[in-house]
């Protein structure tokens, strides 16, 4: 499988992907998670009771999200930041 990438200009409130075609600014951060009970590991892609991967458009700036502590300190781990995306993802883990 060939991979490819493109550089997205993202200028005041757009993402131009284009000379045609310009998205509306909708940041928001993919994952947000803390460290689930002991001895569980569960990896920051899979949403579950710590957090993990959301993609979800409502959680972006302004807004509160509510997390349960399982281990001292929390360990809050956030990442996957977005300019702009619809909710969710397709994922294939193998």
């Amino acid at each position: 499988m060939k991979t490819y990438k493109k550089i997205i200009k993202i200028d005041k409130n757009y993402v131009y992907f284009n000379d045609w075609i310009k998205i509306p600014l909708s940041p928001h951060i993919g994952r947000m998670g803390v460290a689930p009970p002991p001895p569980e590991e569960i990896p920051s892609g899979i949403p579950d009771k710590h957090g993990g991967n959301m993609d979800n458009n409502m959680l972006k700036e302004g807004s509160t999200l509510y997390l349960p502590i399982f281990v001292k300190g929390a360990l809050l781990g956030v990442g996957d930041f977005h300019a702009a995306m619809g909710d969710g993802e397709s994922v294939l883990m193998v």
